[in-house]
């Protein structure tokens, strides 16, 4: 499963980018981001660590995640462990005078996600779209 979704933000590459890497201000941003704990640093970089706690289908999940995609004010992603595997990676493009954001998710739903593909495709579509929609307002609130 691959899923990609892309705004344009009036902000220069260098500010998403902060935001993006400071992950105490996810929870402020995106609605599925839930809490983060044991956050090794802050901001991240490579190899960074977390824990993120989560509500699916009414209950908390326990996921780990950890940086493994960091080019500065370019490329910003890492990899989760659940619900399952899948690596989230944005990618930062200038774009006159802000920056055009591109978030990529990838990975192999099983079992239960597996059967369920097709609708937790468009589900999390719609939560990554409503979550660009809300850093970017954020954003272009701060300039």
């Amino acid at each position: 499963m691959r899923i990609d979704v892309s705004i344009t933000i009036t902000r220069q590459p260098g500010d998403v980018f902060a935001v993006l890497a400071d992950m105490s201000q996810y929870p402020d941003w995106s609605k599925g981001a839930g809490k983060f704990l044991n956050v090794s640093q802050n901001p991240a970089r490579l190899g960074t660590t977390w824990t993120q706690i989560t509500k699916l289908l009414g209950r908390d999940l326990e996921a780990h995640g950890k940086v493994d995609v960091y080019e500065a004010n370019r490329k910003f992603g890492y990899r989760v462990d659940k619900p399952f595997p899948m690596n989230q990676v944005f990618l930062l493009e200038p774009s006159g005078s802000g920056t055009k954001l591109t978030f990529t998710i990838e990975g192999t739903p099983g079992g239960f996600f597996g059967v369920v593909a097709p609708l937790l495709k468009r589900t999390v579509k719609g939560q990554m779209t409503a979550d660009l929609g809300a850093l970017k307002a954020r954003l272009e609130a701060r300039a």
